[in-house]
């Protein structure tokens, strides 16, 4: 049971909790679904040498696009 997380790593790196997850809202839940299935797919592809040609997307307000 040495492995058992109490919080207290967020706690040291984050005193004032400005990073913990507020209450998932529908969006929110959706996008984590979503982000989940691109890790998921990525990581097989990678892992079974797939040599797959995958798009990928970004946002750059700076950059305008």
């Amino acid at each position: 049971m040495a492995n058992q997380h109490t919080g207290g790593a967020t706690d040291r790196s984050d005193p004032e909790g400005r990073l913990r997850c507020s209450a998932p809202t529908p969006q929110s839940t959706a996008s984590q679904y979503g982000i989940a299935a691109v890790t998921a797919r990525l990581t097989e592809a990678v892992l079974r040498d797939e040599h797959a040609v995958l798009p990928v997307a970004a946002h750059h307000p700076a950059r305008g696009t």
